[in-house]
């Protein structure tokens, strides 16, 4: 679909715009080949060391668990450092602690990473990722970065209620499974009991009449999201029968008559139930979970059997080591690996952490610690989140940055309409801009 293709465009050049941004002061490896982050060419900026970055309307997602637009997830990897880092054609780098030199177009660059990784194929067909990690690497509020951080994230990623993006809980690792298991998010629950359930032992009938007004509500403005981008990219107008805005969507073959709920549940169909799986898919602006002003009310875990209390193939082995076990060789399993890494001190409770008693910094089925620093993320990235205001994120270079603090001092990436970003540019508002051309 058109959509899809315009949202990576976009994605494309934001990154491209951006990673200019998160090189470290200019400094040759010892055999002169450049350092990771160095671009080539001096960002983009004014000459106070300050940058301005024009972008689309943010939804204020901000930290790498949560982020779902390509704007906020630009945002939030400005501020965040992964597990695993790649090199230029996305081969993954393995020895991240001291880098490793690769050539590309006839040049040849250093890559860095807080990590090295050692893979083992096993003869029963188990797979061992083992992990080291830099012992120097700091988050940007001065504290240090640890295994604890590395386990906290991957338990967060692997909660049987997380929503976001990443999608580490899929991975053949071993124990993953049994873990989840056991445990429903409570919106799922409600939803497949239907509209007209009678069982009140899982949740109350309050919790259900609010459940029901307000996922209607939410999904109307879904789909009117939707309808107002057909219109504005010409494929409808005004007036058009919601059969008609669903056919231009590629959801052909809905009633005349149909209303925006017949819309919306045969998106959901297509994603098999998933609602927030076809809204990460097909939404044209506002993510579902930001429309349903109770989504998280009903984000919690309900148990409905028994797990186990650990995930058996993420396992700490030192205080700067992690070892992940999956049951097979599965070529992606490298690549969702490359995972965020995020601080638990932060985002979770060190007092809830206590890795040999099962206890992994947050209840397990409640993210709601989690969630609430998701306008105000805080990692080991290159930039410091300072705030949002005003359709403007401001951003400052993180001195405790471990390949360096950024040369560009100042950052603001602010919303900016597509009509308006040209002159934006010329009039000197705006340095960097990704403009659309149609």
């Amino acid at each position: 679909m058109k959509k899809r293709k315009a949202i990576m465009a976009s994605l494309l050049a934001s990154v491209m715009a951006l990673s200019a941004l998160a090189g470290c002061s200019p400094k040759k490896a010892e055999d002169g080949t450049k350092a990771q982050g160095e671009s080539g060419q001096e960002a983009a900026g004014n000459t106070d060391g300050s940058l301005v970055f024009a972008q689309d309307e943010f939804s204020a997602k901000f930290s790498m668990f949560f982020a779902e637009t390509v704007q906020d997830q630009d945002v939030a990897n400005l501020t965040a450092t992964t597990l695993l880092n790649s090199d230029r054609s996305g081969a993954i780098i393995y020895k991240g602690i001291e880098g490793e030199t690769k050539e590309y177009n006839g040049k040849e660059y250093t890559y860095k990473g807080i990590s090295d990784l050692a893979v083992t194929e096993n003869a029963d067909g188990t797979v061992y990722y083992d992990f080291t990690l830099r012992d120097d690497v700091k988050f940007s509020d001065g504290k240090p970065l640890t295994a604890d951080d590395v386990i906290f994230s991957m338990y967060v990623y692997s909660d049987p209620t997380y929503d976001g993006l990443a999608s580490i809980y899929s991975l053949p690792i071993q124990g993953m499974e049994e873990y989840r298991k056991g445990m429903e998010p409570l919106f799922k629950l409600i939803l497949a009991a239907g509209e007209d359930n009678k069982d009140f032992s899982k949740w109350t009938e309050e919790q259900q009449t609010k459940f029901w007004a307000d996922y209607k509500k939410a999904a109307e403005a879904f789909v009117k999201e939707i309808e107002d981008a057909l219109i504005a990219n010409g494929s409808n107008k005004e007036g058009d029968s919601v059969a008609a805005f669903a056919a231009n969507y590629g959801y052909e073959g809905l009633k005349e008559d149909a209303t925006a709920m017949d819309f919306f549940n045969a998106m959901v169909a297509k994603y098999d139930g998933s609602v927030t799986d076809m809204s990460k898919a097909e939404s044209a602006g506002t993510p579902f979970t930001e429309l349903m002003e109770s989504y998280k009310d009903y984000a919690v875990g309900v148990e409905t059997g028994n797990s186990a209390p650990n995930i058996s193939g993420i396992q700490k082995t030192g205080d700067y080591s992690v070892r992940v076990i999956t049951t097979k060789v599965d070529a992606q399993t490298i690549y969702q690996l490359t995972f965020a890494v995020s601080p638990l001190h932060y985002y979770g409770d060190p007092a809830q952490y206590d890795y040999a008693n099962n206890k992994f910094g947050f209840p397990k089925g409640d993210l709601s610690s989690v969630r609430a620093k998701t306008t105000q993320p805080l990692g080991a990235g290159p930039y410091v989140f300072e705030k949002y205001e005003n359709g403007v994120v401001s951003m400052k270079a993180n001195e405790n940055y471990y390949l360096g603090a950024p040369k560009t001092k100042s950052l603001k990436v602010n919303y900016v309409a597509q009509a308006d970003r040209v002159n934006a540019v010329l009039t000197g508002t705006t340095d960097v801009t990704n403009p659309q051309y149609t």
